[in-house]
């Protein structure tokens, strides 16, 4: 950590980022325990992951607003075990496994809910299997996060980011025929909550894939052109 003099400006920033994950954690604990009596609903398995995964994220978000790092240059907030890289790495495999599965189960959901069926095979395929697209290029992504941190290495930064793009790009279309369909929905009270979850999918699709196509992957790929000693070697 660097001086205090030089890091004063930051702290303003850090504890308002603590209160908001605070908020957070109070509020998903909360949501937690009220779900829990909802054992007998018929979709209580889809509820069980969607609560397991959604308390692991929340938790794992807490933790890294107190303790923050930056991997590519070792920085830590704190000069203290729990602020090592290698042990925030291991928790944040956990919370975006949990944050992929999050997006991946409600989609399966909701295509199931708004009977989501094209009739074109291709297409049909597509809705059904888009969701575990996106699960599983964030998982693999953990594999390239991990080798990252351990090696200093700028090309497996950018092919986690590269990874995280092509899974929610994946997922884009279908969030917008959901979004279309439950917009077209007679029983709009009933499909409301579903319209408004693939509009928020849509929205963060979009403003992601587009900040990550226009920016983050040019400047990612860019810095393992220049510094990763396997893209000097190509």
């Amino acid at each position: 950590m660097m001086p205090d003099d030089a890091t004063a400006w930051a702290w303003p920033w850090w504890t308002v980022m603590v209160l908001i994950n605070a908020l957070n954690l109070t509020l998903c604990l909360r949501i937690f325990l009220r779900t829990a009596s909802s054992v007998d609903e018929p979709d209580w398995r889809y509820r069980t992951w969607m609560r397991r995964m959604g308390v692991v994220f929340t938790i794992v978000g807490a933790y890294r607003s107190v303790f923050v790092c930056r991997y590519s240059t070792q920085m830590a907030w704190f000069d203290t075990l729990a602020n090592s890289s290698l042990l925030i790495r291991g928790f944040a495999l956990f919370a975006e496994v949990s944050f992929s599965g999050l997006f991946a189960l409600a989609l399966i959901q909701a295509n199931r809910d708004l009977a989501v069926d094209p009739a074109a095979a291709m297409a049909r395929r597509f809705t059904r299997r888009a969701p575990y697209v996106l699960w599983g290029c964030i998982s693999l992504a953990q594999v390239f996060a991990t080798t990252g941190v351990i090696t200093k290495s700028e090309l497996a930064f950018a092919i986690e980011e590269t990874l995280w793009f092509t899974g929610f790009v994946t997922v884009l279309p279908l969030a917008v025929l959901q979004l279309r369909r439950a917009s077209a929905m007679r029983d709009s009270g009933r499909f409301e909550p579903i319209r408004r979850f693939a509009l928020l999918t849509v929205l963060w699709c979009g403003v992601y894939c587009a900040w990550s196509l226009c920016l983050n992957l040019p400047t990612a790929w860019g810095q393992a052109m220049v510094k990763d000693p396997v893209c000097r070697i190509w």
